[in-house]
């Protein structure tokens, strides 16, 4: 059948919360009537420009931020965890050498990388990021708070949480190291910044409950340690699940000392299986009740023509190049689109805040997009 004779209907079934609910906000009417206000987090790794889902993402953010404060009149704060933690796969990428008769796998940060012209990879990747942010500000009058990793992890109520789940390693294995073995909590080497990725030399030297030594080794600077503490200032880096418990263990202290109630907002690739068995299990064995758990927010993902989430390990492997031209890169998409085409997507995804069955749909194909931004959408939307 000839694709331009396809008559695509805009249909949006009422799937999770929509069936309950026609308000994001009415779940936590009793929660935040006792709160100061609404602390919204979110996260990303800027490790490229944002590609096609990470804007729709941010988008989401913005959106439900201004429609929760408009809602409960009350403010609503974003703060944006900066993930330069993340290994520079593009240009230093990941470095396998023999040590001691074990082949062991070295990465650098995004925070300690330079590009080809010795420029800041992180510095050059946040370029974009701040344009989106920039232009959602404006939008909605509300800021964003950038917070670096190096931020979040000297947190005490982080490194608590890093503290007893390392205490308690053989109960936490099964949670979130489920194929490996030990937590990956790592330190770089103090001179070149380099880590040990899986953790094969790092070992512990002491500990008691209130602090523990680590030693680790560098190829070319050899052994170098690291205290985790509440009050130490070393830095201590973690895998993705390990720093999601314990972010969450820190939002929950946070709501406790300083009464705004905590909603982390993620796409909907985050839900289901990863949130039950890492969130609630894992804040579960911490002692927490749910009703404590932060609340949690689950934007719809993007798709290619097939179904598939578009994935950013695959963007940043230049994957993407069988996509509609700016639907990988942000400033690609400003090139053909410009900010007129921001504007079309900002109003779409403004709607989605407005009504569960906008956000609570799984996901949206690229097809979708590049209907709505041709202006060739079906308005009339069915609902069901």
């Amino acid at each position: 059948m000839d694709e331009e004779l396809v008559e695509y209907k805009n249909i949006f079934s009422r799937v999770g919360m929509s069936y309950i609910t026609d308000h994001i906000g009415a779940p936590y009417k009793k929660r935040v009537a006792e709160k100061t206000g609404i602390l919204i987090n979110t996260s990303a790794q800027p490790n490229s420009n944002p590609h096609f889902g990470t804007i729709t993402t941010l988008m989401c953010v913005f959106a439900i931020a201004e429609e929760l404060r408009d809602y409960f009149e009350k403010p609503v704060r974003i703060v944006f965890d900066m993930l330069e933690n993340a290994a520079d796969r593009k240009f230093q990428g990941v470095k396998e050498k023999v040590v001691k008769g074990k082949k062991v796998q070295y990465q650098i940060s995004l925070a300690d990388s330079e590009d080809e012209y010795g420029v800041s990879v992180l510095d050059r990747k946040m370029e974009s990021f701040y344009q989106i942010f920039d232009f959602l500000k404006r939008k909605t009058k509300i800021s964003m708070e950038i917070r670096s990793y190096a931020e979040c992890q000297k947190d005490p109520s982080f490194r608590s949480a890093l503290l007893q789940i390392y205490n308690r390693m053989e109960e936490f294995k099964g949670i979130i190291s489920i194929d490996y073995n030990g937590l990956r909590l790592r330190f770089p080497c103090p001179e070149c910044k380099w880590i040990d990725k899986k953790g094969v030399f790092t070992e512990t030297v002491s500990g008691l409950e209130e602090g523990i030594v680590f030693k680790s080794f560098c190829p070319d600077h050899g052994a170098h340690t690291a205290k985790l503490s509440k009050k130490s200032d070393d830095y201590f880096d973690t895998n993705t699940p390990l720093r999601a418990l314990a972010k969450a263990m820190s939002l929950i202290e946070f709501e406790k000392r300083e009464n705004w109630v905590p909603i982390m907002i993620d796409g909907r690739d985050w839900t289901g299986r990863w949130d039950r068995h890492i969130h609630m299990k894992g804040l579960d064995l911490l002692g927490y009740r749910t009703s404590e758990f932060p609340e949690r927010i689950f934007t719809p993902n993007v798709t290619d023509y097939l179904g598939a989430k578009l994935s950013k390990s695959l963007y940043v492997d230049d994957f993407y190049d069988y996509l509609p031209a700016g639907f990988a890169d942000m400033n690609n998409f400003l090139e053909i689109y410009g900010w007129e085409g921001m504007e079309i997507l900002w109003k779409e995804i403004r709607k989605w805040a407005t009504d569960p069955a906008y956000i609570e749909r799984d996901a949206y194909t690229v097809k979708y997009f590049e209907l709505l931004l041709s202006g060739n959408l079906d308005n009339s939307e069915i609902k069901g």
